[in-house]
Parts: structure tokens; sequence; C-alpha cells
């Protein structure tokens, strides 16, 4: 009688097969893991632009006092808010800056209302959006209307949309790089 026992494991030529599934699937999926990553801090750096208009334009109706946003494109670009006092905010300061973005939080603190491109890789800010708007601080109406466009590295666009009104609204432009999901611009 044969004292044979049954082996456990793998043997050389099932763990190669297994590793080259491995590897077709995983260079199938990395492209379009980079372009999730990549639409993601786009929808991102949008979505923090929205809040941060939101809140200047509560602020504004809390506080009884026009708020200005403003939107500096160029590299490193950044976008802020703060009290109207006759002069624009600076974004690109930090606090305690002769023009840093800043609000009074508990009526004594400046609190720096600032978002910027640290925080989004490879998201840029395109010019030909409004360089400011002001929120009055009665209704919470902009003076003006304007959209702000970001785009990724791929490519991919999303736009921050005020109105007159002072509503703001998410949105992606038409064409190659629109996101879905969101309303068009």
């Amino acid at each position: 009688m044969s004292n044979l026992r049954a082996r456990g494991g793998f043997t050389l030529v099932e763990l190669i097969v297994t590793m080259a599934i491995l590897g077709i699937i995983l260079a199938m999926a990395v492209p379009n893991l980079q372009t999730f990553i990549d639409k993601n801090r786009v929808v991102g750096a949008a979505e923090a632009v929205y809040g941060q208009l939101q809140l200047a334009r509560t602020e504004a109706i809390k506080q009884s006092a026009n708020m200005v946003a403003v939107f500096t494109p160029t590299a490193p670009w950044c976008s802020g808010f703060s009290r109207d006092t006759g002069t624009v905010c600076d974004c690109t300061q930090a606090v305690g800056g002769a023009n840093a973005c800043t609000i009074l939080g508990d009526g004594q603190t400046a609190v720096l209302q600032v978002v910027n491109a640290s925080s989004f890789s490879g998201v840029t800010m395109l010019t030909g959006g409004p360089a400011s708007i002001a929120f009055n601080g009665v209704r919470g109406t902009a003076g003006v209307g304007g959209t702000v466009i970001l785009q990724s590295a791929l490519g991919k666009q999303m736009g921050v949309t005020i109105n007159v009104l002072g509503g703001v609204h998410v949105c992606s432009p038409t064409g190659s790089g629109s996101v879905g999901g969101y309303p068009a611009c």
C-alpha cells in the first residue's frame, strides 16, 4: 500500500498564470483609474469654490454687510472672500496680511476664507471669468454674474456660475472636456 499524502499549495505554473492574468487586469484598469482621479480633482475644486461662494452669500446676509469674492486665475490660482471695505482682498495672502481674505468668525478672530490650487493637484483656473463678485448684505444678490471655469490636467472642465440674483450653481461646459452628471454651463 502506497502512503501518498495530498499536498496543498500552488505549482509554479499556476502561480505564473495567475500573475499574468492579474497583470493584464491591472494594465486595463490603470488608465481608467487615472481618469477617475483626474475627474474627481476638478469636481472637488469646483465644489470647494461653490461652497465658498455659498458661504460668502450667507455671511453677507448674516452680517448685513457686503462680501466680495475674488478670483485669481494665475498660477497658483486661488479664490477668496472678505467683507467689503473698499479694498478687494488678496487670496494669495495668509491671515495677518494687509489685504488677506478673512472674515471675523466670532467677532474678534480673523478666519481665512480661501480655496487654492495647493489642495487640488493638476487643476487650473482658466482666465476669462469674473475678477470679483460682490454679494449684497441685505438680499444676498450679486452685483454681476459670471462663470469661473476650472480645468483638470487631462482636460476635464467644471464651472461655477453665479447669477445676478446671487444663485450659485456647479456646471460642466459642453464639449470633449465635459463631466457627466452636471448640467451644461
